[in-house]
């Protein structure tokens, strides 16, 4: 639909005026003679500018998408790192229970992991202190 009115646009625009059409002879039947014009440059021109909307609509989306995207991430980082920090506080709290109880081989693990989780969670913090501007 769009195209067939385009194309209408086109043919429309390169016909021949009819103010500067020659004036019919005196008997009648002959009639004037016209000559094809292609649409060729006028669809060029449409091609052109449709071109433009679109690489401005792609800058539009990008100069808003961006921002965006950057603040989301950094938001889930910070969402990440707070999980982390939970869970390295709850290995932490078991550790010092089984410390407290003389734990053995359990204690270890434990303290391994509230490092490991600590690391993730401070990681984390970093990373979206990095993606925000200042």
């Amino acid at each position: 639909m769009a195209a067939r009115t385009v194309y209408e646009a086109v043919d429309a625009a390169t016909a021949a005026s009819p103010q500067n059409a020659p004036s019919r002879p005196a008997g009648g039947s002959a009639r004037p003679v016209t000559r094809p014009v292609s649409p060729a440059p006028a669809v060029a021109r449409t091609v052109r500018a449709a071109g433009r909307v679109q690489g401005s609509a792609r800058a539009a989306r990008s100069g808003v998408l961006t921002p965006v995207k950057r603040a989301s991430r950094a938001v889930s980082l910070e969402i990440a790192g707070s999980f982390f920090g939970l869970f390295a506080l709850s290995f932490a709290v078991a550790a010092w229970r089984f410390h407290a109880s003389a734990g053995g081989q359990r204690l270890w693990v434990y303290v391994a992991f509230a490092a490991m989780f600590t690391y993730f969670a401070c990681s984390s913090f970093v990373r979206a202190r990095r993606l925000t501007p200042r």
